[in-house]
């Protein structure tokens, strides 16, 4: 969770983040089912045994670090990756080489692609599945061999297809934060500067509309001026009117008679309206004003 000044600011990934710490935990079951399965036959179960403490005690730490936002960051993310392929190359120390040739290392490649999927999050589709590339040669090296056919041996499938499909996950996830975002800043500019603007009109009509009275008090050539400011201050008042009617409109099916009467303001009609809005249906006070 990033934060500006005193504002937080929520992650949008946050809803993935803790998904993969639901895998996390599965992953971790599902590697002490493999862990209880293949003691036997282990060179050194002992210290398989402790390896697997390293596993899990890892494993806590990152799902604290993930879950609480300090660890989305690319030194832990890539602290992840160092850890997931040491354990996966400390199978050479305690199975033997026929072990490792025909099984998945120890720490399983299940368990193994929680970091593809943290830099996947954190990187996006590209890191992702570089990430699943560099776990899977992390496990032909184990092998001894690179295993050609993907109809027996599909990791490098299942790595890159999970690197793509979450770093889009959590692209997509960004770009609709950002955008909602960016609408959210721009409602705010309209709405204050119709605000703004309804404040600079109304100072622009009552000086109208004293430049007018005080026209036509003096008399004479002041009176012409006095006509053109009362003018101009029933069209400004006019276009303010319509323009709150418009918003309005918008927003409900209701009308303000006072207003749509306003509008009716010219040289030779006036108007005695109340101070409030006149709120009613929009048919009926259309019709009243027709």
């Amino acid at each position: 969770m990033a934060t500006h000044g005193q504002h937080p600011t929520p992650d949008p990934t946050a809803p993935l983040w803790r998904a993969a710490q639901l895998f996390r935990l599965l992953s971790c079951l599902y590697a002490l089912g493999f862990q209880i399965a293949i003691n036997s036959d282990l060179h050194h179960p002992a210290l398989s045994w402790f390896l697997f403490a390293v596993l899990i005690a890892w494993s806590v730490v990152c799902a604290v670090a993930y879950l609480r936002g300090f660890g989305r960051r690319p030194a832990w993310v890539l602290a992840e990756l160092v850890v997931v392929v040491l354990l996966m190359l400390s199978t050479e120390f305690v199975a033997s080489g026929q072990w490792a040739h025909n099984n998945q290392t120890w720490p399983t490649t299940l368990w193994a692609s929680n970091a593809t999927i943290s830099a996947a999050l954190l990187f996006g589709p590209t890191g992702g599945m570089l990430t699943g590339l560099a776990v899977t040669a992390t496990s032909e090296a184990v092998k001894g061999y690179i295993n050609v056919n993907l109809g027996r041996n599909a990791t490098i499938i299942v790595e890159l297809a999970v690197g793509l499909a979450v770093g889009l996950a959590a692209r997509t996830a960004r770009r609709a934060h950002d955008e909602l975002q960016r609408a959210a800043r721009l409602s705010a500019a309209v709405e204050e500067r119709e605000r703004l603007s309804r404040q600079v009109h109304d100072g622009v009509i009552q000086v109208l509309a004293l430049v007018a009275k005080r026209g036509h008090e003096i008399g004479g050539a002041a009176s012409e001026l006095a006509k053109l400011a009362g003018e101009q201050e029933r069209a400004l008042r006019s276009w303010v009117t319509s323009t709150d009617m418009e918003s309005d409109t918008t927003a409900s099916t209701a009308a303000d008679l006072r207003a749509l009467l306003r509008r009716r303001e010219a040289d030779g009609v006036s108007m005695s309206l109340p101070g409030t809005p006149v709120a009613m249906d929009s048919d009926v006070a259309h019709e009243l004003d027709a």
